[in-house]
């Protein structure tokens, strides 16, 4: 097992070098960064003077080749910094990820919770009474988690609730009446619906699938209670794709609370994305929240590799 997660480690370690390499050359096209008009940037907020163009350009590398320049940045992970905005050279791309990396967790994180509590019960039952109420329940979730876009559902969101019954608030805002907890109500479900779909779908497949399996036909005919057929051999035995599902359906729910985060004005990392990639484009802060992104991609992709071991012996490596 420790070949095997050095094995993986390395493997993750080369991906990181390539995708962050093809997103630093996808960034470089862009006009800010292109025309090396960083100076000039900078100088329209009137934080510096034109004469420092040069220590500008030396500080971003913007008068070395790409390759360089991608080797700069890659030295910045290392000092702690991962370069500096444009807006603010002294300002550390860390600084802005550190402000804003708390309410996007507590979005997704709660969003994932949320999302694996009703959809792992709910495919459960959807598979135990195939065309009962838990099943048309959970078709309709699917339904909706799948074919409605994140926006629409956050619009209905907000246009009933918030709107209409006014019993929750449109907005996440420090200075409203109402606590933080219930602020996030609503764009915590926007974001879990698009993974409770999914996962529900997945869930129930997977559970029937087994449910027809011979030795579960044994079981229930040693006389075995029907709970502990279900959660002992059923869900366990279906666990690996429900939980490669989850797996799969996570890096969404960064991407997801990009266009949430925008809807319900939280101060979080999706926000930041979007303010940053508006013209001119703050490269360096684009580069270090995709960079996260690609870190718990990354991440996510090891770990479920040891969940199917401790899930399923059978599995080895």
């Amino acid at each position: 097992m420790l070949k095997f997660i050095t094995k993986r480690i390395l493997v993750s370690a080369v991906l990181f070098l390539i995708l962050t390499f093809v997103l630093f050359l996808l960034l470089s096209f862009l006009p800010t960064y292109a025309d090396s008009d960083i100076a000039k940037y900078v100088m329209e907020y009137g934080m510096i003077s034109p004469e420092h163009k040069l220590e500008i350009y030396a500080k971003y590398g913007l008068d070395q080749p790409l390759g360089a320049r991608y080797f700069i940045w890659l030295g910045t992970l290392f000092d702690g910094t991962w370069s500096h905005t444009y807006q603010n050279t002294a300002t550390a791309v860390t600084e802005v990820i550190g402000a804003k990396l708390a309410p996007t967790l507590s979005l997704t994180v709660s969003a994932l919770v949320a999302a694996i509590l009703i959809a792992v019960p709910l495919g459960m039952f959807a598979a135990m009474r195939p065309g009962g109420i838990a099943d048309n329940i959970a078709s309709l979730l699917t339904f909706v988690g799948v074919s409605i876009p994140g926006f629409i559902v956050a619009i209905f969101l907000v246009f009933v609730f918030a709107a209409k019954l006014q019993f929750l608030p449109s907005m996440v805002s420090a200075a409203s009446k109402y606590p933080y907890a219930v602020q996030m109500i609503l764009p915590v479900t926007c974001v879990a619906l698009t993974m409770i779909g999914p996962v529900v779908k997945q869930v129930r497949g997977s559970m029937l699938d087994v449910m027809n399996a011979e030795y579960i036909k044994t079981a229930r005919s040693k006389g075995i209670s029907e709970t502990r057929v279900i959660f002992r051999h059923v869900f366990r035995n279906s666990a690996i794709p429900v939980v490669a599902q989850i797996g799969l359906t996570m890096p969404m729910l960064v991407g997801g609370s990009v266009v949430v985060e925008q809807i319900f004005t939280i101060n979080g990392l999706g926000r930041a994305l979007v303010n940053a990639v508006n013209a001119p484009a703050d490269v360096p802060v684009i580069m270090g929240i995709v960079t996260i992104q690609v870190i718990v991609v990354l991440a996510i992709n090891l770990a479920l590799d040891l969940v199917y071991s401790a899930l399923d012996p059978r599995v080895v490596y």
